[in-house]
């Protein structure tokens, strides 16, 4: 049986070294499974980004957050 593809949402979080955050829903990928969540280190800043299976679910995990 043929595995069906998925849009799944990408929100990119920003942790800056003076504590300022920027976070937002900052893409979209349609694959088979869910993309791994990651993160880089920078000089002043770690950038993450979160996988999900729906921009509404992006959008409550920004709102949860208060960004």
């Amino acid at each position: 049986m043929k595995k069906a593809y998925r849009t799944y949402f990408c929100v990119t979080t920003e942790i800056y070294g003076c504590g300022a955050v920027k976070a937002a829903v900052t893409g979209s990928r349609s694959c088979i499974k869910r993309p791994l969540n990651s993160y880089r280190e920078f000089p002043g800043m770690t950038a993450f980004k979160d996988w999900f299976g729906s921009r509404e679910q992006a959008g409550a995990h920004l709102r949860e957050r208060g960004l």
